[in-house]
């Protein structure tokens, strides 16, 4: 347990400062219940005398009358400072957002990418490619993480890089990653939102970040990067990278629902002798789950796009879609769901030398597995096609949360020979 950073005992009143999980700061004074408590407690103390100098000060206490069982209110006061702060976060408080910053803080949070050999190798074809539009450039990295991207301009030559990050902890580790590496003064960490933080500069040539979620939207990225864009970006710079796009392809995802099927309908579980869960089995194709295909063979149909993103055009309003879609089947087989990927594209507007490839990263399932691996939405039943028929319907997605959206609903429309079906799902934080 932590230690309170202040306490305050007037007999009617408490305020107690506690140091939540995440990064929220509340006021006890908040919690009555508890503040009763405490204040009967105190009652027995008179005077009290409370001196905290830092937070591994003792609580001195004087003329004490009879022992106060300060772990059983501190406790419970902790347990409901800990469920303020998550309804805060679910019923969308202003600082809802800290629960998805204090995830960064986490050194292990970044591994994934950072051991992902197809983004890094895509990074690296990127930077190299733009080298000659980074070289003399300022440079700002949204989202820094461990300043990695900002790392890679600044070794391409870059005037100076400005890598912000809203994550105390990832920002901290970043200065000390890039101190580390010798390049302390070339970049320059700032804490912060990237949309509310001041520069030095009045705009950027460069803008690079790691922004994409689960089909694109998740996580809520792309809608403070549109802001920083607009209030930074020079008229002629370039964003890396600046092309997106999201694909869906029918899928034959009955292997795994039959696993489910018989991890819950299978033998009692829990304790004693076991308690039949076959109740749950209905709920497992509601909720979307990121994985990969086995098998080549279990992508039924081709694929079809469903949002084309240019970072240099986009506006909030295009994050919420609805896009009409025809699958047509590769091969004979049944569709018991959906499978959706991304691919990027850095194409810094055409100023490439003619020599150059465009560099690109995709999480196709057709290519080498990445960290992104790929977004199923089951169906609640396999649908039966023969070569060359059709699945039609729509797929729509409806940023939900406060402020940015990082959870997503998505409603899928199906029609096959006459028959229609409707599905909604939700992307959770």
């Amino acid at each position: 347990m932590r230690c309170p950073n202040a306490l305050n005992s007037p007999t009617n009143h408490l305020q107690h400062t506690w140091p939540t999980p995440g990064r929220c700061r509340l006021k006890a004074s908040r919690l009555l219940p508890a503040a009763g408590a405490a204040a009967a407690d105190l009652a027995a103390v008179t005077p009290a005398l409370v001196q905290l100098q830092g937070r591994s000060s003792p609580i001195k206490l004087t003329r004490r009358t009879k022992p106060i069982a300060w772990h059983r209110w501190e406790y419970r006061l902790y347990q409901q400072l800990v469920q303020l702060e998550e309804d805060n976060a679910l019923l969308g408080a202003p600082d809802s957002d800290e629960w998805y910053f204090s995830y960064w803080d986490c050194p292990d949070s970044h591994l994934a990418v950072l051991q992902d050999d197809a983004y890094q190798t895509a990074w690296t074809q990127a930077i190299t490619a733009a080298a000659h539009l980074i070289k003399d450039a300022v440079v700002l990295d949204v989202g820094c993480g461990l300043g990695t991207l900002a790392m890679m301009a600044a070794k391409a030559g870059a005037k100076h890089v400005y890598a912000v990050d809203a994550s105390p902890g990832a920002a901290e580790l970043a200065r000390k990653v890039i101190a580390a590496n010798g390049l302390s003064n070339k970049i320059t960490v700032i804490t912060g939102r990237a949309e509310q933080v001041s520069l030095p500069v009045r705009n950027v040539d460069v803008i690079v970040s790691d922004w994409m979620g689960s089909m694109l939207l998740h996580e809520g990225l792309l809608g403070p990067l549109i802001r920083v864009r607009d209030r930074w970006l020079s008229p002629d710079g370039i964003i890396l990278p600046d092309m997106a796009r999201l694909h869906v392809v029918g899928v034959d995802d009955r292997q795994y629902l039959a696993e489910q099927s018989k991890l819950w309908g299978g033998q009692p579980m829990g304790p004693g002798d076991g308690f039949d869960m076959k109740a749950v089995l209905n709920a497992v194709v509601k909720h979307p789950r990121v994985d990969t295909v086995s098998r080549r063979a279990q992508l039924v149909t081709d694929t079809q796009q469903l949002l084309s993103i240019d970072l240099y055009k986009v506006r909030l309003q295009h994050l919420t879609f609805k896009t009409p879609f025809t699958l047509t089947a590769q091969q004979a087989g049944r569709v018991s769901g959906l499978l959706t990927y991304i691919d990027t594209a850095f194409t810094c507007r055409g100023k490439l030398k003619p020599n150059i490839a465009v560099p690109t990263f995709t999480t196709s399932p057709t290519k080498p597995s990445t960290s992104w691996l790929q977004l199923f939405f089951s169906f609640p039943r396999a649908i039966k096609l023969e070569l060359g028929q059709q699945l039609t319907g729509s797929f729509g997605i409806d940023s939900a949360g406060v402020p940015y959206g990082r959870m997503l609903n998505v409603d899928v429309d199906i029609e096959f020979q006459g028959l229609k079906a409707h599905a909604a799902y939700q992307l959770k934080r």
